[in-house]
């Protein structure tokens, strides 16, 4: 069975440090991550930017406030993000 415990602290949230500086962008500005789609690693980082834009997009302080993200493939090497609002 399950003990029903009191006063047991909660262990500190562990966050993976920001890798992209999307907190950062003002409306207009953007940022160029080089990956390629030949590679692994750079199908992975394309994966990450484009999730992490998504989730961005959808979270209701950046809804109300009209922020919004949008990803696109400059070129076959690299990728960009965009706050266009």
């Amino acid at each position: 069975m399950y003990e029903i415990m009191s006063d047991v602290p909660m262990p500190v949230n562990k966050t993976a440090p920001e890798v992209y500086p999307f907190d950062q962008l003002a409306p207009g500005q953007c940022f160029m991550v080089p990956c390629s789609k030949e590679t692994d690693e750079g199908r992975k980082a394309e994966r990450s930017i484009r999730a992490k834009s998504s989730r961005l997009n959808r979270i209701e302080p950046n809804v109300s406030n009209g922020v919004r993200f949008s990803v696109r493939r400059v070129d076959v090497n690299t990728i960009g993000c965009w706050r266009v609002s």
